[in-house]
């Protein structure tokens, strides 16, 4: 299984228009490297994040020059090893290339993780860290240095999970909600497929690598689609600092 390196934009308000165009593509690297961690803390994904609501995902996505003759007819040649362009509304394919290819979805996991936490949880909520939520991540991952038996709130761990991506506040989220990152997985695969997933299976709450961790970038555009139509998660989606 190929592995996936992630950008991703979100715009909701952007010059004062919505837009309600997610776009997906996946790239497939030269190096096994996780999604977003650790990109997903440096300046671009941090603020172009603060950008969206109808989610774009960019995974290394460089459109191909063409002839200025030729841009009229031609279809987009994408670097992305598969994509998708969705009309979020109406869930319309606009353009697809692979879309129901199985890759891994790495930091993007996250958007199905923070959807379940608000719907299943309470913002103020307490949140103890386990010693399984905190090391069992792996080293050099993301994560914000949260301790063994350490309290958040859920709102924090959502926070935390959603900016600097961390991995051990994904971690709390599972157990905050399910008990375990085990049955946690299996909402999320549940909920998934309520959304309208058909190929994905979800093993984590943060995406780090494991092979039976799998989405496509339809998929991921049927999650993303359905957290849209969340109130709450608005706040998260334009989020630039949170203190």
């Amino acid at each position: 299984m190929k592995q996936i390196m992630t950008r991703f934009i979100y715009s909701s308000h952007f010059s004062g228009q919505q837009r309600d165009v997610p776009f997906v593509g996946f790239k497939n690297p030269t190096k096994r490297t996780s999604l977003c961690w650790p990109l997903w803390p440096c300046w671009p994904c941090r603020h172009l994040l603060a950008l969206c609501l109808a989610l774009i995902f960019m995974f290394g996505l460089l459109p191909v020059p063409v002839q200025a003759a030729d841009e009229a007819s031609s279809t987009p040649q994408l670097v992305s090893e598969s994509a998708v362009l969705m009309d979020a509304k109406t869930g319309q394919i606009l353009y697809e290339k692979n879309m129901h290819t199985q890759l891994y979805p790495a930091s993007i996991t996250k958007i199905l993780t923070i959807l379940l936490g608000l719907e299943h949880g309470q913002l103020q909520d307490t949140v103890i860290m386990s010693r399984e939520a905190v090391f069992s991540i792996l080293r050099g991952s993301s994560h914000i240095a949260l301790t063994d038996g350490e309290e958040i709130t859920l709102e924090q761990a959502l926070m935390a999970a959603m900016l600097p991506s961390a991995n051990d506040a994904s971690n709390g989220i599972a157990e905050h909600i399910s008990g375990s990152v085990k049955d946690f997985a299996v909402l999320m695969n549940q909920r998934a497929q309520e959304a309208g997933a058909i190929n994905s299976n979800f093993a984590n709450p943060h995406g780090l690598p494991d092979e039976e961790h799998v989405s496509t970038a339809y998929d991921m555009a049927m999650i993303t689609r359905a957290a849209l139509q969340n109130d709450k998660l608005e706040k998260y989606w334009v989020q630039v600092r949170y203190t």
